[in-house]
């Protein structure tokens, strides 16, 4: 359920991230963005500059900052959990050093676990590309002695060919 409500709440975090128009700065719901910043992993300063720039400051429209704040902690709290950690980590996120001193360091934890993995797919998955890469390159040597063969025996032939007439 958690992980179900993270991604929707991603989307919902994507979907407001370019400048707000002054109807979807009305029809925000204050606790549900900042719900989504912090499940973002955003910092809160950042995300609430961001909303308060589009909003308040273009389009004079009032920021409710309690239910930003509200929302924002309560999403905080679900993206300082160890679980959400390894997959943030286990995704290749940045960690923008959010969570509280009180739960950063299981969050730590578990992040640099899934970071660790990350990396560990990363490292496989460029391998395996280099391999690829490597034979593929192997093989154009190949084609390109075989062509340059050719070229030199047609070459040969028609420097005999001059010889003979």
């Amino acid at each position: 359920m958690l992980k179900c409500l993270f991604f929707i709440l991603l989307i919902f975090n994507f979907a407001c991230s370019s400048s707000q128009t002054r109807k979807q700065c009305q029809d925000l719901d204050w606790a549900k963005v900042g719900l989504g910043q912090a499940f973002a992993g955003i910092g809160y300063d950042e995300g609430f500059s961001y909303y308060y720039t589009s909003c308040s400051v273009k389009h004079h429209i009032q920021i409710d900052k309690q239910a930003f704040q509200r929302g924002y902690r309560y999403g905080l709290a679900q993206f300082c959990d160890h679980s959400n950690a390894t997959l943030w980590g286990l995704r290749g996120k940045k960690y923008n050093g959010i969570c509280p001193k009180n739960k950063e360091k299981r969050f730590l934890a578990s992040y640099s676990k899934g970071y660790n993995q990350y990396l560990a797919n990363r490292v496989e998955s460029l391998n395996g590309t280099v391999s690829s890469l490597e034979k593929e390159i192997t093989q154009l040597k190949k084609e390109i002695a075989l062509k340059n063969s050719k070229i030199n025996n047609l070459v040969a032939r028609k420097n005999l060919n001059r010889i003979e007439q």
